[in-house]
Order: C-alpha cells, then structure tokens, then sequence
C-alpha cells in the first residue's frame, strides 16, 4: 500500500525568480490523490508577496524563516530538525547551492532522507565551487536538469542520477492571438531586468537600428529588476538612443498572458537562458517569438519554423530579423500556429507527473 511522500521545498530566499516559480506551481498543480505532501522553508525571510498568496491557496504548509535569522546557523538548523520531524520528510527539494548545504547537512543528521537538485541554467552550474560540486557527487540523490544542455553539464561533473524535465506552463492561461497584424509592431520582451545574463540592452540596440530602417514599433519590457542599476542602465540607453517614447517599462506583472494577447512579436534577448520557459507562454499564446541562438532557446525553436533564431549579443542580426517579419508579415501566422502547436507538449501537467515520479522514485513505498 503506497504511503504519503513528503517534500520539503527549501528555498535561501523566495523572490521573483524561475526557481521560485517552477515551486509554485508545482504545488499549485499537483493533483489530489497525488500521495505527495508539499512544504517550503524560506531561510533568509524574504518571500514574494505574489507568491506567498498563491502558496497559501494550496495545502502547504509554509515556514517562512524571520528576516536575518539564517545568521544564527544553530538556529536556523533547529528550525529545519523540527520541521523535518514534524512533517516526516522524506525528501528535501533544492533549487541553489546555499540551500544544496543546508539539505546535506539535514541529510547528515537524517540519513534515510533524499535530496533533489534542480538546476535552472548551464550557466549558474559553471559557478559551482569544487565544494558545491563535492556536495552533489556526495549527498544529492537525483539531479534534475531543466534542458538537454544543462543535462549535458551535470553528466560533464558527473553528478549522478541527473536526469532532464523541462519546465511546463498552464496552457490554458493563454488564448490564441487572433489580432490582424496592421503597419506598427507590438514587440514584447517578458525577463527578468538584468543586464549581464538577460540582455535587453541587445534588443534597445536592434530597435533603435530597426527604426533607422523605417520599422514602426512600440515594446515593452515586462519584468521586474534584478537591481536598479540594470534599470536605470536600460533607461539611460533609451535615452541616449531617443527611443522613450518607444519603449515602457511595466515593472513585475502578474497578467502575462493578457499582455501577451496584445502583442505582435515576442522577443527574448538573453546572453544566457537555461531554458527560457517565457519562450513556452508567447507560443502558447500564439506569439512568434525571436530569441537568441543560445542553450535552452535554440532546444525549444527550429528556426523558421516556429520561431526565429538570432545570433547571440548580435543586435544587427536581430534587427535583420525583425525587419524581415515585419517586411514578410505574411510568414507570421504560419510561425505562430506551429508554436502553438509545439507548446502543447509543454503543459504543467506533464512537468509535475515527472516530478512526482522524481519523488516515487526515490522513495519507494510499498
């Protein structure tokens, strides 16, 4: 007779994030008669307000740490010995290395339970410290990488038991564009403000070379900022280049699939992208997107077929791009339906069944 698991989601620090929101709604959708409990602990105290509201619908139980209090390390492993007591974990969820050590140092006291890590970009794996790759050879018990290429990392560091799930989205958010597209692009661009790794300056760059061509357009950046000096660079270069009245800032939005529905064109101009599960939504919701020749991106999108690639920090090859659908408007609905149809594989509930087989897995009651 199969028993309830019971998951422990550890988490340093709980903001806008693709770690964070993969947590969410993996909760969010698991469904009933699962036999998977859910629980977080937030360490350092910080926790999305968003966040914390849709957490607080599900059946949880959240133990968002005092702001601080993760500099008391006693302390902080007190509380985490009397969680796991209390709610009989079995598996501990880890997202980032900080966490990574603190599950470890759990597992050291409760050897019987496993540790997933899941690993969000290629990238933040080339930052792992020799002690973060020992801790993973030595306590993780099943890796999940997010792409093929950040699968390809972990068996490079031979981290054991590594496996690919992609991240999945809630298809029925989104709805079909059936907008008619007129003489004016309406380009979107939904990340994370933050310069070194997500790139919106490439596409300022594009769109100023684009206007010199004669392209009419308005963007949007949607997303919130990693630091206000990423913000305040993308500012001053919009200036610098007379594009203010061209492009808006919407700041952190909670009504992507609204603002998607309005939009022409979606395009993601990241230096690196782990796997860029925004990609996934502007198809969903029939979007053709253009998106940078890196890992993750060029996983999801065969370019010309259900979306455009571009070659990567190359901000006149992405205004080449964009000025060739804005001059050939004819090949976005074929581009568009084709993502649609790619994104179908994509839904949320494929993404959590793997999950949970993640979790059976490694603890196999019978």
């Amino acid at each position: 007779m199969n028993k309830r698991i019971n998951v422990l989601h550890l988490f340093y620090s709980f903001k806008v994030g693709g770690a964070q929101r993969l947590l969410v709604d993996l909760v969010s959708n698991n469904p009933a008669g699962s036999g998977i409990g859910h629980n977080l602990a937030v360490i350092m105290g910080l926790i999305d307000e968003d966040f914390h509201g849709e957490l607080e619908k599900t059946n949880s139980n959240l133990y968002i740490f005092p702001e601080n209090s993760y500099k008391n390390k006693f302390s902080t492993l007190i509380k985490l010995i009397n969680i796991i007591i209390k709610n009989k974990i079995n598996v501990i969820h880890v997202h980032e290395p900080v966490s990574a050590k603190w599950a470890a140092l759990c597992k050291a006291l409760f050897p019987a339970i496993k540790i997933a890590y899941t690993i969000h970009s290629a990238n933040k794996i080339n930052t792992l410290t020799n002690t973060d790759i020992f801790i993973s050879r030595l306590f993780i018990d099943s890796h999940i990488a997010i792409s093929d290429s950040v699968l390809d990392e972990c068996n490079r560091l031979k981290m054991k038991k590594s496996k690919r799930i992609y991240n999945g989205v809630k298809l029925s958010r989104f709805v079909k564009n059936e907008k008619i597209f007129s003489d004016k692009l309406n380009i979107i661009n939904v990340s994370r403000i933050a310069l070194p790794v997500k790139g919106q300056d490439i596409l300022i760059r594009a769109l100023n070379e684009c206007r010199e061509r004669g392209v009419r357009f308005n963007c949007s950046f949607v997303g919130a900022a990693a630091n206000r000096e990423s913000l305040n660079a993308l500012k001053q270069l919009a200036a610098e280049l007379r594009l203010e009245e061209k492009i808006k800032f919407l700041g952190n939005r909670h009504d992507i699939p609204e603002l998607l529905s309005q939009a022409d064109l979606f395009i993601l101009s990241s230096r690196y992208e782990g796997f860029g599960l925004v990609i996934i939504e502007a198809m969903a919701a029939g979007l053709p997107v253009i998106a940078g020749n890196i890992h993750g991106p060029k996983e999801l999108i065969t370019d010309g077929i259900n979306g455009v690639l571009f070659e990567s920090e190359n901000h006149i090859d992405l205004a080449d791009k964009i000025c060739d659908l804005y001059e050939n408007r004819d090949k976005m609905p074929e581009i568009s339906e084709n993502a649609r149809k790619f994104a179908q594989e994509f839904d949320i509930s494929v993404m959590v069944s793997k999950y949970n087989d993640v979790y059976r897995d490694l603890v196999p009651f019978y």
